[in-house]
């Protein structure tokens, strides 16, 4: 083992360029006493800070590895960092799934970029939805998982695969609830197509050992995940039905009303079929809704525009919506999973690998069968996300368990943007096929490279516009725009110690220096269920990251 290997070449030359989009699209952020605008999460903090976490701890049990920055240092130094950490992993994650499925390090980590800057997946930071980020850092590790523990069956697997989904649970339980959904229909598949390939005399053994590591997978998300389950059925849902009771209605038929609410409730945030066309066309209907980044963006001329869209529209609405995110996917990475489709008809060649070898058309086959699963997905996932815009497609997702809970269809985008990046990675492998004069290995790997880290610039070229910084410690308000014209006014200003972030619709928007909170929270006392299941939840996340790491 030593640093010439080529698994820590890429390892390093990914970060490399992981680095210097992250610092890109956070730039002017960085430092600890600014932070990006992040209306759903805190920029500044209790002097008590920790004893905050603990709090929170004792009163829901859960716990996870990412956690662990409560301990580190001021959470500061944490505020942007949490959310490219949580990126970099779901990158690592993807890169981690398709070299599991065969592909080149240049395609699993060229998908695992494109993936992480990708517009959903990555500018829900503007909204400050840090429980999406914190699902991201382990959730994806889960498919790469489900290949390794059905096919090489180690106990580590079994139990890194039943960890991975419980920590994904704790702060993110619709999210969480989508993308576990799908890994189940996926361990589905490739145990269907596993025990196809597997001769009938070895099917009982291949069976009974499956079972025996679903039983570690099962042991392991119940055992950190219990505290999660528990706190998403006595808090979330009786949350999400007080959200439901409270929404809109269109008519006076009280009879109706419960599940009328219920239907438009859920469906509101559901995706326009006419925004399609920004996964490859970026900004095609203006970027954003939130007054607080445009005000500070356009003072800034970063090019940020009014959105002008129907997400988010209320129902029956003749105008009107809020987002504060993007839905491009990237023209490239569009382009790449089209390849990607198209590649499983290319003769296959597998890279540095003896050609004689019988197992690659094996290799070959179980490709394609992958590529048709995605694909599919990405459809069905399309059409999901369209919610009441596609009302008898939708209309089996609401009748689902939970289905009437799950709020914003446009959340299925996720996964359609997932799909597509893992088609990308195979669009990446199709393009390393291709023979011809000069089409070396070298040449092809450079153009790879090439043409991802053009991708990743073009996304994080739309992703920066979400970057609106400003004073960790100040709070942000919209005062009359005539206050500073008027030199009374700027005397205010100035005795307020104010700052003049941007104008937005004639308004002014300000940042004031806030008093640092300096009261000690109080810890409440523990329940006994609560703090045995959250000290359950700290051991079996101890326990099963250092056997994982051991047994590496």
């Amino acid at each position: 083992m030593t640093l010439k290997d080529p698994k820590y070449t890429w390892f390093a030359a990914f970060t490399a360029v992981f680095a210097v989009c992250a610092a890109f699209v956070f730039w002017g952020t960085w430092s600890t006493s600014m932070a990006p605008v992040m209306p759903d999460c805190p920029t500044s903090y209790p002097t008590h800070w920790f004893r905050a976490w603990l709090r929170g701890w004792l009163e829901s049990g859960k716990f996870a590895p990412a956690e662990a920055i409560n301990w580190i240092g001021s959470p500061y130094l944490w505020t942007e960092f949490q959310y490219a950490f949580a990126a970099f992993m779901s990158a690592l994650g993807l890169a981690y799934f398709l070299r599991g499925r065969g592909l080149p390090r240049v395609a699993a980590y060229g998908a695992g970029l494109l993936l992480a800057f990708s517009g959903y997946w990555f500018t829900l930071f503007s909204a400050g939805h840090l429980g999406w980020f914190q699902w991201m850092t382990y959730g994806v590790f889960v498919f790469g998982l489900i290949d390794r523990a059905l096919e090489k069956g180690k106990p580590r697997h079994w139990l890194l695969l039943g960890a991975c989904l419980a920590w994904g649970s704790m702060r993110q339980p619709d999210l969480w609830l989508l993308f576990s959904a799908f890994s189940a229909v996926y361990f589905v598949f490739r145990l269907v197509v596993i025990l196809v390939a597997t001769t009938h005399d070895m099917r009982r053994a291949t069976i009974l050992k499956w079972t025996k590591g679903s039983l570690l997978a099962l042991a392991a998300l119940l055992a950190i995940g219990a505290a999660s389950f528990r706190s998403a059925f006595v808090n979330d849902l009786a949350g999400r039905d007080k959200q439901i009771e409270e929404g809109q209605t269109l008519g006076g038929n009280a009879a109706k009303d419960d599940a009328e609410k219920r239907w438009i409730f859920t469906t509101n945030w559901s995706m326009p079929p006419e925004a399609t066309k920004e996964f490859w066309h970026s900004s095609v209907e203006g970027d954003t809704s939130c007054p607080f980044t445009l005000a500070i963006g356009q003072k800034n001329k970063n090019g940020i525009r009014q959105y002008t869209g129907a997400l988010g529209r209320p129902l029956g609405a003749p105008s009107g919506n809020y987002r504060q995110h993007s839905l491009y996917v990237g023209v490239l990475t569009c382009l790449l999973a089209l390849i990607g489709i198209f590649s499983r008809f290319f003769k296959y060649r597998a890279i540095n690998e003896d050609q004689s070898n019988p197992s690659n058309q094996t290799i070959k086959q179980s490709n394609n069968q992958t590529i048709v699963f995605f694909a599919i997905a990405a459809v069905v996932f399309w059409l999901f996300s369209m919610g009441r815009y596609c009302e008898p497609v939708y209309r089996l997702v609401y009748a689902l368990p939970f289905g009437d809970y799950l709020r914003a269809p446009v959340k299925w985008h996720h996964l359609t943007e997932f799909c597509l990046c893992v088609l990308a990675g195979y669009g990446i492998w199709g393009w390393m096929q291709l023979k011809g004069k000069g089409a070396t290995i070298k040449v092809k790997t450079i153009g790879a490279v090439v043409v991802v880290v053009l991708g990743a610039f073009d996304l994080v070229s739309s992703d920066r516009l979400y970057c609106a910084p400003h004073r960790a410690d100040a709070e942000m308000q919209f005062v009359d725009g005539r206050i500073t014209q008027d030199p009374r006014g700027i005397a205010q200003l100035n005795q307020m110690r104010a700052r003049v972030l941007g104008t937005y619709q004639g308004a002014a928007l300000i940042e004031v220096p806030k008093a640092r909170d300096e009261k000690v929270p109080e810890l409440p006392s523990p329940q006994p269920l609560t703090l045995a299941l959250g000290i359950l939840s700290l051991v079996g996340t101890i326990a099963v990251g250092a056997y994982g790491v051991k047994k590496s």
